[in-house]
């Protein structure tokens, strides 16, 4: 049994970043020391125009797709979980990459679901091509188990690398008929999207609302670490402090988080 005096209190590695879309997750991903992108959405164009206008040049990054092979031809879509695992283990063995990030969590979600899909096997297994399953078919109820200990495994596994990992996920809505509000939660299907926030160190929603008159409006970008009423649901939270409710300063915001939480 170890007792207090053995416990590091290292820097937070595991970090998911939550928003609608446009609302600045992956500008605000792609400012984490020299990162490598998963880019599973490739809507990488933006956040890169962005910062590099912003900055004079774009900022130090590696990317690489799972939608392309490596002669950049199209990936099969029960192949695109292996090639995720590839690039990623390519990325955890890189001594120049510092920061991995996966943009994003919802589309890795239909990554997994399509691997599952082709290597299930079993009664009503689907078989791509025989004219009864198709690869959009739903998971069948013993496949559910499979699917969230493939997605949590691949958390831990990049949480134990020594890498700092950056999910995205995307945000969901739904309709509360009692309170009469719409609620916001994670959007990832079954349970997993109860639970997912609780195996990460930092959960953030990033927000982005309009000010000034219409001829001259400008985007005034937050991130939230602590929920409210509509936004319970996705398990905000920050172990580094970084604060509740912030400008999305991303210099100020990686600068706080990596400062070392013990002299």
């Amino acid at each position: 049994m170890k007792s207090s005096s053995d416990f590091i209190i290292s820097l937070p590695n595991s970090i998911l970043i939550l928003g609608r879309p446009g609302s600045g997750k992956t500008t605000l991903a792609l400012q984490f020391p020299r990162p490598f992108v998963l880019d599973c959405d490739q809507n990488m164009k933006g956040p890169a125009r962005y910062l590099a206008s912003k900055n004079g040049k774009l900022p130090w990054f590696k990317y690489d797709s799972p939608l392309t092979d490596k002669t950049n031809a199209p990936t099969p879509r029960q192949a695109r979980m292996d090639r995720v695992q590839q690039l990623l283990e390519e990325a955890v063995a890189d001594p120049e990459v510092e920061t991995i990030i996966i943009d994003s969590l919802t589309t890795l979600v239909d990554f997994i679901y399509d691997k599952i899909r082709a290597t299930a096997t079993g009664t009503n297994a689907p078989k791509f091509g025989d004219g009864k399953k198709t690869q959009d078919d739903p998971l069948r109820i013993q496949d559910w188990g499979v699917f969230a200990n493939v997605l949590k495994q691949l958390i831990f596994w990049l949480k134990a690398s020594g890498k700092r990992t950056v999910f995205i996920g995307h945000i969901a809505t739904e309709k509360d008929e009692v309170a009469k509000m719409i609620l916001h939660c994670i959007a990832c299907p079954g349970q997993m999207g109860d639970i997912i926030s609780g195996l990460f160190e930092e959960v953030w929603q990033t927000e982005v609302k309009s000010s000034g008159a219409e001829a001259s409006l400008k985007a005034d970008y937050k991130v939230r670490t602590v929920g409210d009423a509509r936004s319970e649901a996705l398990g905000l939270k920050s172990a580094g402090g970084i604060g509740a409710y912030i400008s999305a300063d991303a210099p100020a915001i990686i600068a706080k988080l990596l400062s070392s939480p013990v002299k």
